[in-house]
């Protein structure tokens, strides 16, 4: 129907007021309100931020956004220099701070959304968990939820995924599941262990966000999301929003040198969090809530250096001391890829003589024990990621074990010639 059957002809705030209490499901009066209170920027500020009113939000939107649905028919009812008044007063609201965006963009949500070219997006795969799961209590009790120092929700969010980012450890065993038969393998079989995840149960990608999504949506005002991506929903992290901020949160892959489990257990504040709106509120809450709260935890790169320094120097280049390190690691239950994180990152920035080093697992019958090989000049070790000591190893029984697929890589980074020459 178009639009002056819809609201004749007259004064046009009359004329306004009929259109939207259509549109926008709501009395002519209210109608009439919104357009007063646009002529008071400051007083409509102050009541948007004061009630936090998200229905007055959207009207509001509705009425000044390029992209609201109902913007073309407004612009038909009103003058182009009246419209200017009032989207003068929008622009205005959004300077200072009031959150429309969540009403406009789907990727605010993780709907699904399209590329310029087309193609749906990346994020565009929230994933709906098929059965609800009850949390291990072991695990509940070593999150210690009621200890949490924020007190807005958001923040509660992002120290909460910290905490549990502490506390779980990733599969490193994962990287061989060709080789392997583990419920943690596949996401449908894996939800079989989610109800026994506990501080001490290696988990992958999708039971971490299904645990995450859980824990932040029992948080008032946060509403939380699996997102998967690839084919076969090959890769799984999650993200959450509220009336002031949405992130998408990638926990388990390294952004820089390690990722937010590793950085969390050393006391380092996550990078995995990309804001799509609140960037500014993210930051003040990861530096308020989150990074005081790390510095309260035990810094075990600090104190490995801090041994190291007491050792006396010498003349030659300053090696990694393993069985020092690996030590001091698991003293603060830091293994597998957490602890292969550190050694790949040492390598780059402490060791002043490069190790050429092999992320591999050995294959037997019982399944694939995850290792990380190590060569400096002739010698050849072999630290296992799981119990977190070092084996003895050469060259000639490495060639063997790669020969029978005895030992096998886990990228294609590196071949035998590296660590067998």
């Amino acid at each position: 129907m178009k639009l002056r059957y819809l609201v004749g002809f007259g004064d046009p705030w009359q004329c306004f007021a009929k259109y939207y209490a259509k549109v926008g499901q709501v009395t002519p009066v209210y109608a009439t309100r919104l357009l007063v209170m646009l002529n008071e920027p400051k007083q409509l500020l102050y009541h948007l931020q004061r009630n936090d009113d998200s229905v007055l939000a959207q009207h509001i939107a509705n009425i000044c956004d390029e992209r609201s649905p109902f913007i073309k028919d407004i612009k038909k009812i009103f003058s182009a220099s009246q419209m200017a008044v009032w989207c003068s007063s929008y622009q205005q609201l959004l300077r200072e701070g009031v959150n429309f965006e969540r009403f406009f963009n789907p990727f605010y949500t993780f709907q699904k959304i399209q590329r310029r070219d087309g193609q749906q997006s990346s994020i565009a795969r929230a994933y709906q968990d098929p059965h609800d799961f009850m949390m291990n209590q072991k695990l509940l009790d070593a999150l210690r939820l009621d200890t949490c120092p924020a007190t807005t929700s958001e923040g509660r969010a992002l120290w909460t995924y910290t905490k549990l980012c502490s506390v779980l450890k990733y599969d490193e065993g994962y990287m061989y599941h060709e080789y392997r038969d583990n419920l943690n393998d596949y996401p449908d079989r894996s939800f079989e262990l989610v109800e026994q995840v506990t501080p001490a149960t290696p988990i992958t990608c999708y039971n971490f966000s299904r645990i995450a999504v859980k824990l932040l949506n029992q948080i008032p005002g946060i509403k939380a999301t699996i997102i998967a991506l690839g084919k076969n929903l090959g890769h799984f992290r999650f993200g959450f929003y509220s009336d002031k901020m949405s992130v998408d949160i990638e926990a388990i892959n390294a952004v820089g040198s390690f990722n937010d489990l590793a950085r969390a257990k050393l006391g380092m504040p996550p990078k995995g969090i990309k804001a799509i709106y609140g960037e500014n509120l993210v930051n003040h809450l990861l530096a308020e809530v989150v990074t005081p709260w790390l510095k309260t935890q035990p810094q075990p790169i600090t104190q490995y250096l801090t041994s190291l320094k007491k050792i006396p120097s010498t003349s030659s280049p300053t090696p990694i001391d393993f069985p020092m390190l690996l030590k001091t690691l698991q003293a603060h239950n830091i293994t597998g890829t957490d602890a292969l994180q550190v050694m790949l990152n040492m390598n780059v920035k402490f060791a002043q003589e490069r190790y050429v080093m092999a992320r591999a697992g050995t294959v037997t019958k019982q399944g694939v024990t995850p290792y990380l090989f190590v060569r400096q000049g002739e010698k050849i070790i072999a630290v296992d990621l799981e119990k977190m000591n070092i084996e003895p190893c050469d060259a000639d029984l490495l060639r063997r074990y790669l020969a029978k697929d005895a030992v096998v890589y886990a990228d294609d980074d590196h071949t035998l010639g590296d660590l067998c020459r």
